[in-house]
Order: C-alpha cells, then sequence, then structure tokens
C-alpha cells in the first residue's frame, strides 16, 4: 500500500499486509508486515514483522509488544517508538481523588478541633459533655481516614514515578540509527548500529539486553 501521505488505515482488531509506505495505519489488536513500513505512523498493540522486515523512518505507538528485524537506514531519519499506557493516567486520576478526600478531611478535621476549643470554654453539663464525646468520635474517625488515605497517595505516587517491569517490550534484529524510545515518561536514544537486542523497562528505567 503507497498512501501518498493522505491515507488512514483503521481497523477494529488486525492489520496484515506485504508492505506499507507514507500512511497512518491504526488497528485494535495487531499489525503484521512481511516486508517493509516506511514513513508511516502506526498505532496498534502490538507490531510483528519478520527478521527480513524493514521499518524505515517511522514512528510507532504500540501498548503491547513490537518485534521486527531491521530498525532504519543508513540515509534515513529518526524512527520513534512510545509505549501508550493509561495505568499510570489512571493512578493520577486516582490520586486527584484522594487528594480531593484529603482536603476535605483536613477541613473536618480543623472545623472539629475549633469546636472542641469552643466547647472546653463552655459551662460544661450532660448535654456539653455528650456534645464534646461526639466530636471526639469524629475527630478520631476523620484523622483514622486521614491516615489510611495519606498512605494510600504515597503509594500511589511510587507506582506513577516508577512503573511496574515490562519486559521485552522491543525485540529487533538490528537498528540503523536513529531509534527513539519513549516509555512511561522517559526517553532513550539508540544512535549507534546495534544487532540481536530486546528493549525493557526495568527498575523506572529503559534497559537493554542482548537476545
Amino acid at each position: 500500500m503507497f498512501g501518498l501521505n493522505k491515507t488512514t488505515i483503521i481497523a477494529e482488531k488486525n492489520i496484515t499486509a506485504e508492505s506499507i509506505q507514507d500512511a497512518v495505519v491504526s488497528a485494535g489488536k495487531n499489525i503484521i508486515v512481511r516486508g517493509h513500513i516506511r514513513g508511516c505512523k502506526i498505532k496498534t498493540e502490538n507490531l510483528q514483522m519478520p527478521i527480513g522486515g524493514n521499518l524505515i523512518n517511522s514512528s510507532v505507538e504500540f501498548r503491547g509488544h513490537v518485534k521486527c528485524g531491521v530498525i532504519g537506514g543508513k540515509s534515513e531519519s529518526l524512527n520513534e517508538f512510545t509505549l501508550v499506557e493509561n495505568e499510570r493516567e489512571q493512578y493520577k486520576e486516582e490520586l486527584a481523588k484522594i487528594d480531593e478526600m484529603l482536603l476535605k478531611l483536613n477541613q473536618a478535621i480543623n472545623a472539629l478541633q475549633y469546636r472542641l476549643s469552643i466547647a472546653k470554654t463552655q459551662l460544661q453539663n450532660s448535654e456539653t459533655q455528650e456534645q464534646t464525646k461526639l466530636f471526639l468520635s469524629q475527630l478520631s474517625t476523620c484523622v483514622d481516614n486521614k491516615e489510611q488515605f495519606t498512605t494510600k497517595r504515597k503509594n500511589l505516587i511510587r507506582l506513577i514515578e516508577i512503573m511496574p517491569d515490562r519486559n521485552d517490550l522491543i525485540v529487533v534484529r538490528r537498528i540503523a540509527p536513529v531509534l527513539k524510545v519513549n516509555i512511561f515518561g522517559r526517553s532513550k536514544e539508540f544512535k549507534q548500529e546495534l544487532t540481536d537486542l530486546k528493549i525493557s523497562w526495568k527498575n523506572g528505567a529503559i534497559r537493554m539486553d542482548a537476545i
């Protein structure tokens, strides 16, 4: 397929092709290309190419794994692979909800502490004593909830900063410079020619290992 830079192909599940050039190609599950991908924007979960397949001057957004033969060519420009994930965004949304809850709890704690301070200055009788007990019980509940949400907040921040390990995200036979890889907000460029390697996310960093 020759897209002439004005063609978009979208599939709900899979796309299989011999070669694709100068097009935007999007598949919900797999894109399988036996020959070459040149000058394309690829969006998919998994991209599969054989050992002899060649990806040139293209960008790939993927959610699962990439396996291909050769990335780049001597006279070609940047190739870029980006892991698209929604875990971090989900964590951020949850974190925002927790921050909102902590704000409300802090306001409630301040209000209860103020009421308790006022209650101490009042003449004590059965009614004020019961009211003080109620304030103390509510304050204790708010403080306990605040501690639980604070602990959960710390865990979420750690998940956002250091996402879980993902092995063998990209497996490639040969890289001809330059390949740029973006994973979980971190970027790394491979500017030298490399062969038989796999790229993973380990311990909060992009890792390259021999196959």
